[in-house]
């Protein structure tokens, strides 16, 4: 082996292969636009909540968390929404998924996750024995893996289930007052004002699109879009005052925020009106990272949220879209 002329050669071929995701493989990317209803100053000095006579460009990729291409849509799964607001102070990436809460607050623990939800490279046909071993080993998964195995695992649809934060945001005004947030989308019917709502699927319909139909949610939003049916939807967020980030249960992925107790509220619309593919849009909604931030939005600085945004830069940098 002395030409090393070849090896070199074979070295750029193999760095050329598209580079799978570890999570989130099946996708589909959209563009459009986000404009707040009201000026947010109160709370935050991020400039894309400041201006409701102003529209902020955004690009999204609603995908699976698990399994790959071939993975159909209506399979057992969490579905994620990421959004990237493009603003002339830098972008912001929002980080969601159809489930409240996540498996682990812990970040050591994500290689063991990772392997129990995985069967070799898929979800698909998993162990589950692993995942319920993993469950009785680190019980604050419990909250997430029920609601995964109840009818919030199911869905047909990316225009028509509620997607959540997990993550704890700090949002600054510019008197440097700070607040914890939260963020869920909330799908909207096409006239732009009544709330689709969160709808599910039974396991006999989910079974029977998978066979008849495994791309339904992604031929659907592409429908949508082609035939002007944009879809929309509200943002809503949780606020409370800062000093509550001293108690823990404010600040875990594993745990929600009751919404009897704190109520949240509309503040903007998202309108997707196009497809994003291989243009350089596209490219921008291939890459999502929890610590791509903005003035006046922070996270809380925890461990966990590092290693999730060290994990997204490197798999972007592995897929050659950073």
């Amino acid at each position: 082996m002395t030409d090393f002329l070849l090896l070199e050669e074979i070295s750029k071929l193999i760095g050329r292969l598209e580079r799978p995701r570890l999570m989130h493989r099946k996708g589909i990317c959209a563009g459009g636009y986000f404009r707040p209803y009201m000026s947010l100053s109160d709370y935050t000095k991020a400039e894309l909540f400041l201006n409701p006579d102003r529209a902020t460009d955004v690009a999204v990729r609603f995908s699976s968390m698990l399994g790959g291409e071939g993975t159909a849509d209506t399979s057992r799964n969490i579905k994620g929404l990421s959004v990237k607001f493009s603003h002339e102070d830098g972008s912001y990436d929002l980080i969601c998924q159809s489930i409240p809460v996540y498996f682990i607050n812990d970040e050591t623990k994500f290689p063991d996750l990772h392997r129990a939800l995985s069967d070799k490279y898929s979800f698909d046909g998993g162990d589950k024995r692993k995942l319920w071993d993993f469950a009785a080993a680190n019980p604050e998964s419990i909250n997430c893996i029920l609601r995964l195995y109840s009818f919030c695992g199911l869905s047909s649809s990316f225009t028509d289930i509620v997607m959540y934060s997990v993550n704890t945001y700090i949002w600054k005004n510019s008197k440097d007052r700070k607040y914890l947030v939260r963020y869920k989308w909330v799908p909207l019917k096409p006239n732009g004002v009544e709330n689709v709502g969160d709808k599910r699927i039974n396991s006999i319909f989910a079974e029977f699109m998978a066979g008849f139909d495994p791309d339904i949610a992604t031929e659907q939003m592409i429908s949508h879009i082609e035939s002007g049916k944009f879809p929309q939807y509200e943002l809503h967020v949780q606020l409370i005052d800062y000093e509550y980030i001293n108690d823990s249960s404010y600040i875990k992925t594993t745990l929600c925020w009751n919404e009897d107790v704190i109520k949240s509220f509309p503040v903007g619309i998202m309108k997707l009106t196009k497809i994003l593919r291989d243009s350089e849009d596209g490219k921008k909604a291939q890459h999502f990272s929890p610590t791509n931030l903005i003035d006046g939005i922070e996270m809380c600085g925890d461990d966990f949220t590092k290693v999730m945004g060290y994990s997204h830069n490197m798999g972007a940098n592995m897929r050659g879209v950073l």
